[in-house]
């Protein structure tokens, strides 16, 4: 669990909070601040430590423990590594991520046979896209249309919940986009875990065909995303085209 900014203020406050409460008892009566510091004195010069002190206690304690769990959140972070499903039979899957997002349709004709139980079942790879997703993302419509012939599964999710027809908006890949819609009507309507519309990826992208495309197969336009933006609120100024589409 990282900790957050917040997290990181409240800590630091921490020690501040005796230094205040100290002041205030320096400012009471000549009477309780001899009551205190005969009764008490361990507790006084404790709590009127010089602000200086604090610091330096707090880079020894509280701040050093939050580095040292931010780094170990990140240690934790760099050390996974993807684990290919397909290891003991000489890495073919990751091979044929390779091969993918290279645009080799050569090698991915070649590797896409044998890797047909993981296309089906939409396995993810190093960034947690599928095969497919990486082709139409990348325009790479031969290796699209390959990895499709494979079996790979047109409706298949990312670890972003983006659909393939997400990708392949984001990408301006007009024929994958076509035939998506053709296998799988419904992913016009689907929600990203940024609760955005292949709309918003074409829209956002420039990417007019694909947006006519889109529309044509009943996108919704007012689907707003976290950030409150529909479609036509993602289409960049210069961009006059795809904005007469969405206007």
């Amino acid at each position: 669990m990282r900790l957050r900014g917040g997290d990181l203020i409240w800590a630091k406050k921490a020690h501040g909070w005796t230094t205040t409460v100290a002041m205030h008892y320096v400012t009471c009566s000549v009477t309780c601040y001899v009551f205190f510091s005969v009764s008490f004195s361990p507790v006084v010069a404790l709590m009127t430590r010089p602000v200086e002190e604090e610091e330096e206690l707090g880079e020894e304690g509280y701040d050093e423990d939050i580095e040292l769990a931010v780094a170990g959140a990140g240690d934790e972070q760099d050390e996974f590594e993807w684990a290919d499903p397909s290891a003991e039979s000489g890495g073919l899957l990751g091979k044929l991520f390779k091969a993918t997002e290279a645009g080799d349709v050569e090698e991915v004709r070649s590797l896409a046979p044998a890797c047909r139980s993981w296309l089906e079942s939409a396995a993810r790879g190093p960034d947690g896209d599928t095969a497919l997703h990486l082709a139409a993302l990348y325009g790479h419509t031969d290796c699209f249309f390959a990895l499709l012939e494979a079996g790979a599964d047109p409706r298949a999710v990312d670890q972003d919940k983006s659909t393939v027809l997400h990708d392949a908006a984001a990408g301006g890949s007009l024929a994958a986009v076509l035939r998506l819609l053709e296998l799988a009507p419904e992913l016009v309507s689907a929600r990203d875990e940024d609760e955005e519309t292949p709309l918003h990826c074409a829209a956002r992208g420039g990417f007019a065909a694909a947006v006519s495309a889109l529309l044509a197969a009943g996108a919704p336009r007012d689907v707003l995303n976290v950030a409150g933006q529909t479609a036509a609120a993602c289409v960049d100024e210069a961009d006059a085209d795809t904005a007469r589409l969405l206007a």
